[in-house]
């Protein structure tokens, strides 16, 4: 799957990887969000980069899945 294709080769942020996910399961944003436990807004503000979310938030999604979050050093553009 391109997903793990794509984690397993230079990571994602969270917004692309939250996305990505979402569209892999062929769901939309309401029923995604419902399904992982957290509010449609927060959903639109992770997905978006916006806003101040929570780690909380994005934990429910990642266990969900069984995923961990890793921190890299930004490549240099």
């Amino acid at each position: 799957m391109k997903l793990y294709e794509d984690l397993a080769a230079d990571g994602l942020r969270i917004p692309d990887l939250v996305k990505s996910l979402r569209k892999m399961l062929a769901k939309d944003q309401p029923g995604f969000a419902k399904q992982v436990g957290i509010s449609l807004a927060t959903l639109r503000k992770i997905e978006q980069d916006r806003g101040n979310v929570t780690m909380d938030s994005v934990r429910k999604i990642l266990d969900r899945y069984d995923l961990d979050l890793v921190v890299t050093v930004r490549k240099k553009s």
